[in-house]
């Protein structure tokens, strides 16, 4: 009797090599869920710590920061750089990368730094009007949180836009809307097919699928779609008393 083992036949070798693509198959998308999850909730950790800072300003300057920052900070600007003390980014200069302010889904910002500006993934909404000026994070006045009447669960306070692929409109140290401003106003909220389109300059959008995460003024943060993008305007004011649908969300 020989006791030579057999080697596997063609056909035997095609049914475990379709077994192995089918297994790959089916776990592709397993992995991708993960990962998308993961992203999802690093996204939300970077809100609630943004939120988390400004309510530490408010606690100790007994006001929230403008979103165009103040003439103490020269040369920074804008509302992010008048937070930095309460994110353990004292140092930070415009050439900084701040991984709380990088959302880690992304692409265009992952701790890129354009000419002098490193990049913000998110923007402090400024309110619904065109003065900038009825948001908690506004242009005109710094707000208390005494003085949203509306409700800080019902007003939002961080809203995502990432930067333009060539690094524009995203920089954290600024606060001009002409020049790569990191604040909007939040009346058109849409995943923009162009994002290089003039319309798409001051929207807000995700990269993540079907919406985006937002922080509340209460430091909540919620997960928006943009089959309900019209409830960000009413929730973009203070003090509006507009009514808010929250079965949209919910």
């Amino acid at each position: 009797m020989s006791n030579r083992r057999q080697a596997f036949t063609l056909i035997e070798l095609l049914v475990v090599i379709a077994i192995i693509a089918i297994l790959i198959a089916l776990l592709v998308p397993a992995v991708q869920k993960v990962r998308e999850a993961a992203a999802r909730t690093q996204d939300i950790n970077n809100l609630k710590n943004l939120a988390l800072a400004l309510h530490n300003h408010h606690d100790t300057c007994k006001k929230l920061p403008k979103a165009i920052g103040t003439p103490s900070q020269a040369p920074l600007t804008g509302w992010i750089a008048s937070i930095r003390a309460f994110m353990e980014q004292s140092n930070a200069v415009s050439t900084s990368v701040i991984p709380a302010i990088c959302s880690p889904v992304d692409a265009n910002n992952q701790g890129k730094v354009v000419g002098n500006n490193a990049l913000t993934s998110y923007l402090a909404i400024t309110g619904n009007d065109t003065a900038n000026s009825n948001g908690i994070i506004n242009n005109v006045a710094e707000a208390t949180m005494a003085g949203i009447s509306d409700g800080t669960s019902n007003t939002i306070m961080i809203g995502p836009r990432p930067p333009w692929a060539n690094g524009g409109w995203g920089w954290w140290n600024s606060a001009s809307l002409n020049d790569h401003s990191t604040y909007c106003i939040a009346g058109t909220y849409a995943l923009p097919s162009n994002l290089f389109a003039s319309t798409t300059l001051t929207s807000l959008w995700s990269p993540f699928a079907g919406g985006g995460n937002f922080a509340f003024g209460d430091g909540t943060v919620r997960m928006i779609p943009y089959t309900a993008a019209a409830i960000t305007i009413p929730m973009s004011s203070r003090a509006g008393g507009e009514l808010v649908d929250w079965s949209q969300i919910n």
